[in-house]
């Protein structure tokens, strides 16, 4: 598997389905009127964060994105995720 196969992999598998569920717990606290303010700024945050999500996917698979930025990102993804692991354990 290449760093690029890799990186869509990690992004389509963990990433963008982990956002995705984080985005529908704060949008159901902010339709119960029980987010308070910084969960709304979270919100917006993390709706930045799933664009910029898909904009990664959409530039590795056009080409658009060198390997030394795949492989960093692909590192970064990996230690997120393995704090995450960490916290949840």
């Amino acid at each position: 598997m290449t760093q690029s196969q890799k990186l869509i992999q990690l992004l389509e598998k963990q990433v963008l389905p982990d956002t995705q569920d984080h985005l529908d717990y704060l949008f159901e606290l902010v339709a119960t009127k029980k987010a308070d303010q910084e969960e709304i700024d979270e919100l917006k945050e993390i709706q930045d964060m799933r664009t910029e999500f898909k904009t990664m996917l959409d530039d590795i698979e056009s080409g658009d994105m060198d390997q030394e930025e795949i492989e960093e990102l692909v590192c970064e993804i990996e230690e997120m995720l393995k704090a995450n692991k960490e916290l949840g354990d």
